[in-house]
């Protein structure tokens, strides 16, 4: 889902399959991002997710961050975003009304 480099800024867009914002986690929120490509962990620092809490809500997010997550040859092959950005989905495609292939005038 979310190619590059570790340590590259990434731009990508997705269906929220699970957000879980657990009170071990020191204030910090986990999103889970999924495409037709696949399924991408996200993460969300508290002053993120303070300036984010409302839209972060939403059943698809665009998210800007940094690729993370452990290189190859090393056990578990891993990558994450940590958000340093996001945006509803329905407000980045604005004017789709719904209908697949129309959009709203």
């Amino acid at each position: 889902m979310a190619q590059g480099k570790l340590g590259e800024r990434v731009l990508v867009a997705g269906a929220v399959i699970s957000r879980q914002k657990p009170p071990t986690a020191k204030g910090m929120c986990f999103v889970i991002l999924e495409d037709e490509s696949g399924r991408l962990p996200t993460a969300i620092t508290p002053p993120v997710y303070e300036k984010f809490q409302r839209d972060v809500r939403s059943s698809g997010l665009v998210i800007e961050g940094k690729l993370e997550g452990s290189g190859p040859g090393q056990i578990g092959f891993y990558r994450s975003v940590l958000i340093s950005r996001l945006w509803p989905l329905e407000r980045v495609l604005g004017g789709y009304d719904g209908h697949p292939g129309q959009m709203a005038r």
